[in-house]
């Protein structure tokens, strides 16, 4: 939701400037549609549609899989509403998770109705979320989906693609290369913002720098790629800020569920070192900056989260599983010996009542510490944080109120707030990036720097049953990434 207000704001900014937008879509999703209601005009193909869905969903659940392939699943954790490990010891969605989902499903899906509520005149049936509307709808529009639309004032016009084509030309004159109408592409126009920054960077590299760090994804330890937030990788980032003098204040711009404790404190101990030398560090939060996400804005300066920012999760989590009794079940078996009891994380192995109390008995330390952490950090005291802790999530607006952020804004507001603190009124803001190694620089010479990170071949859309598959296979795989309690 955070990223599609920025969009809409610029949009804004731009039909403010006396510019008209224009939007045309064969059909729109809920996000799609939230960015066409800033148009001046929207068009919908008269084979179209659009339906307000709502907001939430469904997780899978393994615990009957897991059973029946006997394999046993540890789960140690504090926290109530911590509830990421549920697909593995539950078949359905607790209590608890359904309270802390649906308050925040719930307030998100206000603030995007009230978005969109204000940008066009909706039928309130449309929005109501209730078949009863809907199918009165669809009657009262002999079930022309694409008309509905229409009548409800979701979009302006039908028009087929000539129709628009036509019309667009018309606007902007005829493109006689690509016989359409005068534009630039999507690969274009961030072509040329890109070589933008280029030539401010290369005219500014003696000023007073705002440096902007971006941690974007699952945090795991060690060296990672664009995509994840590595603990050492991410860290060397903001140690490269650090030691340059350029830089008078640190953006650190966070939109990650959260992942490794240990790296989350690695890249934690660096904001710290940051302060150390005099240079503010202010935590921008993008739609999610939530457990580990949290913990590495927690002793920021400030921190700014939008006001649909998803965020706090403050509790620690870990799970183990062992396949003993599956190995058993075909005749396989594992023996020997060892020289001590000390507690040994073979997955061939049950794990002891003595080693899993231990477990439990450490990852209540590492929560006992992220609290105080977090008071500490927030001028909170334990008690505050613990109430509003226990794995709750909430958005950046209720956050606000209890004291976990410390202002509403976007990222822009944070860059501002980083140059207030560093009393700057001349600067230039400067994104750092992982350095390429000299093969990855090759391939980002012949092909750009995505093929750099990813040099993949395009993926072609997956089928339902295929899509869902590989849903089961990506829960599966994420278990590997939380590789200690977070």
């Amino acid at each position: 939701m955070n990223k599609l207000e920025l969009i809409g704001n610029a949009l804004s900014e731009f039909r403010d400037s006396g510019k008209p937008i224009y939007t045309y879509g064969d059909y729109f999703s809920q996000p799609q549609y939230y960015l066409a209601a800033h148009a001046d005009a929207i068009y919908l193909n008269p084979l179209g549609g659009m339906m307000f869905d709502g907001m939430g969903g469904n997780n899978l659940y393994y615990k009957d899989l897991l059973d029946k392939l006997k394999v046993s699943t540890h789960v140690f954790k504090v926290g109530d509403y911590k509830s990421a490990v549920e697909p593995y010891i539950r078949n359905d969605m607790s209590d608890e998770a359904k309270e802390a989902n649906g308050q925040l499903y719930g307030e998100l899906w206000e603030t995007y109705k009230s978005r969109v509520t204000a940008l066009r005149n909706i039928d309130p049936r449309m929005l109501s979320g209730t078949m009863a509307d809907f199918q009165a709808l669809v009657a009262e529009n002999n079930n022309d989906l694409a008309q509905l639309t229409v009548t409800t004032n979701v979009v302006d016009e039908l028009k087929t693609r000539e129709a628009f084509r036509i019309q667009m030309i018309e606007l902007t004159g005829l493109d006689d290369d690509e016989k359409s109408w005068k534009r630039i592409n999507h690969d274009a126009y961030l072509e040329a913002i890109e070589q933008e920054s280029l030539v401010a960077e290369e005219n500014s590299e003696d000023s007073n720098s705002i440096k902007v760090i971006v941690a974007r994804g699952i945090i795991v330890d060690g060296y990672q790629k664009a995509g994840m937030i590595g603990g050492d990788s991410t860290a060397e980032l903001l140690r490269r800020a650090r030691q340059d003098e350029s830089t008078k204040a640190v953006v650190l711009r966070i939109d990650s569920p959260g992942g490794s404790g240990f790296a989350s404190e690695i890249i934690r101990q660096e904001v710290l070192e940051l302060q150390k030398a005099g240079i503010p560090v202010i935590a921008s939060m993008s739609s999610v900056a939530a457990s580990g996400g949290y913990w590495i804005a927690a002793s920021a300066d400030e921190i700014w989260a939008a006001p649909t920012t998803i965020t706090g999760s403050i509790g620690v989590f870990g799970t183990f599983f062992t396949i003993e009794d599956s190995l058993a079940e075909i005749g396989v078996y594992s023996d020997g010996v060892r020289t001590t009891e000390m507690p040994v994380m073979d997955i061939t192995q049950p794990l002891g009542d003595d080693a899993k109390q231990i477990i439990q008995l450490s990852v209540e330390k590492f929560y006992t510490d992220f609290v105080q952490m977090v008071a500490d950090s927030r001028e909170m005291s334990y008690e505050e944080v613990h109430a509003v802790a226990q794995g709750c999530v909430w958005t950046g607006t209720k956050a606000l109120e209890f004291g976990l952020v410390d202002q509403l804004g976007d990222f822009e507001d944070a860059i501002a707030a980083a140059a207030a603190k560093a009393d700057l009124t001349e600067f230039t803001v400067e994104t750092l990036t992982q350095e390429l190694s000299p093969r990855q620089q090759m391939l980002a010479n012949f092909f750009g720097t995505a093929q750099a990170w990813f040099p993949l071949p395009n993926v072609a859309t997956k089928n339902p049953l295929e899509a869902e598959l590989m849903r089961v296979w990506s829960d599966l795989q994420l278990t590997t990434k939380f590789n200690d309690p977070n």
